[in-house]
């Protein structure tokens, strides 16, 4: 063998090396998703750059804020808790955190604060959250709700949501609402669902983001 095969076939080796590293690395960013004991794959649109969240909490995607979205299929819940960890890179516009399928549940990031809207017999109801969200910090959030009652949690401290409504989840999409609009621009990760409403001890020692506490103006 020549040098110059070598050479080449030294080229192949490490672009298969490096190729099967990053197949992998992209795997653990798929998001297993816990529902009712089931584990569903998170699809991933338009991503390209992985994170890692400090302290070893666990992998994030970036968004880009012009396509970038995930998608969850087929976890049909009534009752929930919604949980993440994001980090928005800037405050530009209205960005959608989350939503549903059907568009009739909505959560966004508005002037640095959580904005819930909720559909109900084509009623929209709206929620405004005292809490402030910082740029390029890394928030722990969750929507809780047991069949009733909707509660958010922010980096341990829940607020109450004066909406009653009939909610039902079949498919949620992160970082895009139902139209594909109003992208989010930054970091969603540690995606966890859960067939029931978590209480805030629970919430707390899922990442342990509560002694960070989050702002309230």
């Amino acid at each position: 063998m020549n040098k110059l095969m070598l050479i080449i076939l030294i080229f192949f080796v490490l672009v298969l090396i490096v190729s099967n590293y990053r197949e992998n690395f992209t795997n653990k960013l798929t998001y297993s998703i816990n529902s009712k004991s089931k584990t569903h794959q998170a699809e991933l649109y338009n991503i390209t750059q992985f994170a890692k969240i400090p302290d070893d909490v666990g992998n994030a995607v970036k968004l880009d804020g012009l396509k970038s979205y995930i998608e969850i299929p087929k976890i049909a819940l009534s009752n929930f808790t919604i949980s993440c960890i994001f980090k928005q890179s800037n405050n530009n516009n209205q960005q959608v955190l989350f939503s549903s399928e059907s568009g009739d549940i909505v959560l966004k990031l508005i002037n640095n604060k959580v904005q819930l809207a909720v559909e109900d017999d084509g009623d929209i109801k709206v929620f405004n959250s005292r809490i402030k969200i910082l740029i390029n910090k890394w928030i722990h959030l969750a929507l809780t709700y047991d069949g009733e009652n909707l509660k958010l949690f922010v980096d341990g401290i829940i607020e109450d949501i004066d909406i009653k409504s009939n909610i039902r989840i079949n498919k949620l999409i992160f970082g895009s609402n139902n139209e594909y609009k109003k992208l989010f621009n930054g970091y969603i990760g540690q995606i966890n669902l859960f067939n029931k409403k978590l209480d805030k001890n629970y919430l707390c020692n899922l990442h342990d983001f509560c002694a960070l506490q989050a702002d309230l103006s």
